[in-house]
């Protein structure tokens, strides 16, 4: 299973997921993004009607870009020169 995480007005719930949801809307998201060539914009992914009630926002950043000035995208921050 993964974790992954669901923002609502309120709160942010952490979830475990079974791999199998979890791959399923990794793989609408990356669809939407074979369609979007622009780099730090933050995408609404394409959702089945039967993940309906699920939102699932996805952005593409380069490594030279998020190494220099890190990313905020709305309760995501990643500092620059962060390093796992």
């Amino acid at each position: 299973s993964s974790l992954i995480h669901f923002n609502s007005t309120t709160s942010i719930l952490n979830v475990t997921l079974p791999h199998s949801l979890f791959q399923s809307l990794q793989d609408c998201a990356l669809k939407t993004l074979t369609n979007q060539h622009h780099t730090g914009a933050l995408y609404q992914a394409i959702l089945p009607d039967n993940l309906s009630g699920i939102e699932v926002s996805i952005v593409r950043l380069t490594g030279k870009s998020l190494w220099n000035h890190g990313a905020k995208f709305s309760n995501v921050l990643i500092p620059a020169r962060s390093v796992s």
